[in-house]
């Protein structure tokens, strides 16, 4: 195999191998944005179940809340 051969094959080799990386970066990026997704999805359902089950109870002054209370 001729020097230039064996550089192209290097340089092959490594564009492979950095694309190889550059997919697997992409993807835990992917993942980790699903995840968020995910999640951002749960909580938005506990707060409007929370709504849902206590907004009915402020407008029927069932329950109050204290003047001036801080969380």
């Amino acid at each position: 195999m001729a020097k230039s051969d064996t550089t192209a094959t290097n340089s092959s080799a490594a564009t492979v191998g950095f694309e190889a990386k550059l997919w697997a970066a992409a993807d835990a990026l992917r993942n980790n944005i699903w995840r968020k997704i995910a999640a951002n999805e749960s909580e938005s359902r506990t707060l409007a179940q929370l709504r849902d089950t206590l907004l009915p109870k402020l407008i029927s002054r069932e329950l109050r809340v204290a003047e001036g209370a801080t969380p």
